[in-house]
């Protein structure tokens, strides 16, 4: 049950508080409520932050006084309970009374007006709140918001982490008098590729009296479209984008048509990105699953629809990859999956937020069409349009995840640091930005700061594989094979069918000269993928290493028989041949080699060609 800490002075806002407490309640949750603060002393003050920090959400509830100041402490417990929580990276809903709402002289604090005054301004350059007045509009108020957030940390919850693809590396090993390379794995593609998990980018209302009025309409039962509705632009074709805008639904008082603006916005991106189309279609949608079944009508990868309201617009996306992920990949073996936004909601204000979600929604674009250079200029846009004050309930760490994505994949690596650091400012519990960040300190020769940010990935998901891997891979660059056995080993704990992990651990046991433990990895490796030519060539070195020529022969076979273009696998049968003295088996397998192998040929092996064609 999520718990939310409910933090405000309570001799003034008592049926504040009652009201508060009941629409927690209704939603399923549990409150953490210090009704009565006596005189409290440094335990109770630190009980007190302990509970804080042991919720999920925080409520804060403002009014006229700033509360009791606990003995050695120059903030009130209300103050100190609103920092406690954004230190823990606990999402954070402010609620303050509407200044012009009546209230007694008897439940306001003149002594220490001061004080609360700087802590609201301070609150406000913090965060946007919501006003309220009555118990039952503070409770409205509350629940609207809550109800997002629960769905927001559950889903994040229940996500599985598996966000990125590690590099496919050439590690050394010996091979008799000859340094041959085996391949370091990591988990195939489709297994390892997750999506990032995005919250609903829900705005408080604002003080604003237009926006304060804005009630949302309550989802009715989904109505399903007619099979036999007509199409207005032809499906996608294979490999084309195609999104789907509809006309946004009119609520009384708004003449506000954001679906134009998307339009011209989306279809000059979709002309820049290439095999991108954009159709506007003639009938509004009422949920998420109408737009599902446009998004199948079309094959639409995206389907944006919502609503007007006075002063603004809630505007829906619905995002569907239909040819699974697209994943890039730099110079250099250095990939990052495309975790891109699932389904996302937003109050978006009239000529504020319109902007950056614009450039946000033309990123994404971009970003699945691999245009990386138009990706950056529209998330840029987006960053540019952004207001720092909406940062929080626009998920604008998700921006900055995905363009710092964009500059590693461009080996702009220190713009990709510097974006990764304001994604992790505005959410520090996205453990998918600690690995890529750490996958990039790599890039940078950061070893040690990288492994810290996969430990702080781990602090936050211990089930998460792929910051295990890439903590594991680290440590193996650094030749801490019994760390990387460790992580390896975790993995296989948590998924036995991780065919990396062992062959991955079978390498390092191979270092360490465990041959028995090496071959008993790749064995249970190859059980699970008995078609990896990969696994085939490191085991036959392991044979090689034990003196079994005959078996190490038959696996490299197998190797160049699954991947005739293995140049790793002729290179290990050439040295196999060549001691065993058939120079000529040797020679041509060597031949084979360096031209497989081109600029990446070991120098042994070619030193050793070199011998061989010199005796001809």
């Amino acid at each position: 049950m999520f718990r939310v800490f409910v933090s405000s002075t309570s001799q003034d806002l008592q049926a504040h508080r009652e009201a508060v407490r009941d629409a927690v309640l209704a939603l399923g949750m549990h409150p953490v409520m210090m009704e009565h603060f006596p005189a409290m002393d440094a335990d109770a003050v630190a009980a007190c932050h302990q509970k804080v920090q042991d919720c999920d959400l925080f409520v804060g509830i403002y009014a006229h006084r700033y509360g009791y100041i606990p003995h050695q402490h120059t903030r009130s417990i209300t103050e100190l309970e609103y920092d406690w929580a954004g230190e823990a990276g606990i999402p954070r809903r402010v609620f303050v009374i509407d200044p012009d709402h009546p209230w007694p002289d008897s439940l306001r604090d003149p002594a220490h007006a001061a004080a609360l005054d700087a802590f609201k301004q301070r609150v406000g350059r913090e965060k946007v709140w919501a006003t309220f007045t009555t118990p039952e509009s503070l409770a409205a108020r509350v629940s609207q918001s809550l109800a997002h957030d629960a769905g927001r940390v559950q889903r994040e919850r229940q996500q599985q982490r598996r966000l990125l693809i590690g590099s496919v590396s050439l590690i050394a090993v010996l091979l008799a008098l000859i340094s041959a390379a085996v391949v370091l794995s990591r988990p195939d593609d489709d297994d390892s590729v997750g999506r990032l998990a995005t919250a609903q980018a829900v705005a408080a209302l604002n003080q604003t009296a237009t926006a304060a009025a804005w009630t949302p309409t309550p989802t009715a039962t989904p109505t399903l479209l007619p099979t036999a509705t007509p199409l207005e632009g032809d499906p996608a074709r294979t490999g084309e984008i195609v999104v789907v805008v509809a006309p946004f639904e009119r609520t009384s008082g708004s003449a506000f048509t954001p679906e134009i603006d998307m339009l011209e916005v989306l279809r000059q991106a979709a002309a820049e990105a290439g095999d991108v189309r954009v159709i506007g279609i003639g009938h509004p949608l009422a949920d998420r699953a109408q737009a599902q079944q446009v998004s199948d009508l079309y094959g639409a990868t995206m389907v944006v629809y919502g609503r007007t309201a006075p002063g603004g617009v809630t505007a829906h996306y619905e995002i569907t990859p239909r040819d699974g992920f697209v994943d890039f990949e730099a110079e250099g073996e250095y990939r990052v999956s495309t975790a891109q936004l699932d389904n996302f909601e937003a109050f978006l204000y009239e000529g504020m937020d319109v902007n950056y979600i614009l450039g946000l929604t033309a990123g994404q674009l971009h970003y699945f069409e691999d245009d990386l250079d138009g990706a950056v200029r529209s998330f840029s846009l987006a960053t540019d349009a952004l207001d720092p004050r909406r940062a929080d309930d626009l998920h604008a760490y998700v921006l900055y995840f995905f363009r710092g994505n964009c500059y590693a994949f461009q080996e702009a690596y220190d713009q990709a640091v510097a974006d990764y650091d304001e994604a992790l400012r505005l959410n520090p519990d996205l453990a998918e930005g600690y690995v890529n960040r750490g996958l990039t300190h790599v890039r940078l020769g950061r070893y040690e700061q990288a492994i810290a940010d996969y430990d702080r990935a781990l602090a936050i998901d211990p089930a998460y594989i792929n910051a295990y891997h890439s903590r594991a891979e680290a440590a193996y660059d650094l030749g801490r094979l019994g760390a990387a056995i460790d992580d390896y080993t975790r993995i296989l704990e948590l998924d036995p069918g991780d065919v990396a992990a062992y062959q991955n651990r079978g390498l390092a046991y191979h270092d360490q000269g465990l041959l028995a433990q090496a071959l008993d990895d790749y064995n249970h490796a190859l059980a699970l993928a008995p078609d990896d030519a990969d696994l085939y060539a490191n085991r036959a070195l392991v044979y090689a290493d034990r003196g079994d020529f005959e078996n190490a022969l038959a696996d490299v076979n197998r190797a160049i028989d699954l991947d005739p273009q293995f140049a790793l696998a002729y290179g290990i049968r050439g040295a196999l041949y060549y001691f065993q003295g058939d120079r000529e088996r040797a020679l041509a397998d060597l031949r084979e080699y360096a031209r497989l192998a081109g600029d990446e040929a070991s120098p042994d092996i070619l030193a050793i060609l070199a011998e061989l064609e010199g005796t001809e």
